[in-house]
C-alpha cells in the first residue's frame, strides 16, 4: 500500500472523529501528513481518540486496524483500549 492510500485513510479516520475529538487536535494530528510524518499523524490521532474516550463504530475501528496492519502498528494496549470504544458491536447469536 502506498503512502498516498495511507494518508487518505488517516484523513478519513480524522473526519470520522470530527465533533468527538476537539477540532484543533484533529488539525494538529493531520498537519503531520503535510510534513511526511503519516505514522506520527496516525499515532497522535489515536492518542487523541483515547484521551477523549470518543465512541466509535465498528467501521472506524476496522479503518484503524487497516492502517495499523499496513505497517503503522500501534501498541497492542492502545488497540485494546480503542476496541473498548466501539459502541455498535452487533449482537452475538443466542446460544
Amino acid at each position: 500500500m502506498n503512502m498516498t492510500e495511507i494518508e487518505r485513510k488517516i484523513s478519513l479516520l480524522a473526519q470520522s472523529f470530527s465533533g468527538k475529538v476537539e477540532q484543533c487536535q484533529i488539525d494538529f494530528a493531520i498537519e503531520y501528513i503535510r510534513y511526511g510524518e503519516s505514522r506520527l499523524a496516525f499515532e497522535t490521532l489515536c492518542e487523541y481518540i483515547c484521551e477523549a474516550n470518543a465512541d466509535m463504530n465498528l467501521e472506524d475501528f476496522k479503518l484503524i486496524l487497516s492502517i495499523s496492519y499496513s505497517g503503522f502498528e500501534l501498541d497492542p494496549l492502545i488497540l485494546i483500549y480503542l476496541a473498548k470504544l466501539v459502541r455498535d458491536v452487533p449482537n452475538s447469536p443466542s446460544a
